[in-house]
């Protein structure tokens, strides 16, 4: 099939875009100013473009609440080009609203006030408009820094817990044990159960 040839424009150094892949033929004329003219025709092939892949990771990974949540999408990676925005929002599961936006940066941080269950989602775009999203599933729980083991009851139970982790670090509050949320388990979280022993 023979096509009219399309104008892409005039100057010395043009920028062109193709509305889809193909293999097109580009032909440049130029002119001196006696009036001669010459042209080179040559042939170039236009690819899809790739669609970014989405990742990120939130710590902590049981966050209670109060708990500050960060989220990072820096492992995001697009193959043909690079990632030009971001998108974060989250829903709460059970519950019909519209998802709410949760900040527009590669790396962004988040404090639930109720405990629930969130579905958070990423939208990433890349440099030519092609998206990709990722949703994870957060639980947010609500319960006494000081019942490690949740039985509604700061004893010797919860103790043995903070044993078995004695001097262990991490991010703070990445585990239940790390009751003042310092990232060291230690005296100071047997002091916080002490100060509410029930027995």
């Amino acid at each position: 099939m023979t096509y009219m040839p399309e104008q892409m424009g005039t100057g010395e150094i043009l920028h062109y875009k193709w509305p889809q892949a193909g293999t097109y033929t580009v032909t440049l004329k130029i002119t001196n100013d006696k009036g001669s003219m010459d042209e080179k025709t040559q042939s170039l092939t236009i690819i899809e473009n790739i669609p970014p892949v989405a990742i990120f990771t939130f710590t902590p990974a049981n966050p209670r609440v109060g708990n500050l949540v960060a989220f990072d999408a820096s492992l995001n990676f697009d193959s043909d080009g690079e990632i030009s925005g971001y998108t974060w929002s989250y829903t709460t599961v059970g519950i019909s609203h519209f998802p709410i936006s949760l900040g527009d940066q590669e790396i962004i941080s988040f404090v639930w006030t109720v405990a629930g269950t969130y579905n958070v989602t990423v939208r990433i775009t890349d440099d030519e408009g092609a998206t990709a999203t990722l949703s994870k599933i957060i639980e947010v729980v609500a319960y006494m820094d000081w019942d490690v083991n949740q039985d509604n009851r700061p004893n010797i139970l919860d103790l043995i817990l903070i044993g078995q982790h004695w001097g262990e670090t991490g991010p703070p509050c990445w585990i239940p044990e790390d009751i003042n949320c310092d990232g060291v388990i230690n005296i100071l979280d047997i002091i916080i159960i002490a100060q509410h022993w029930t027995g």
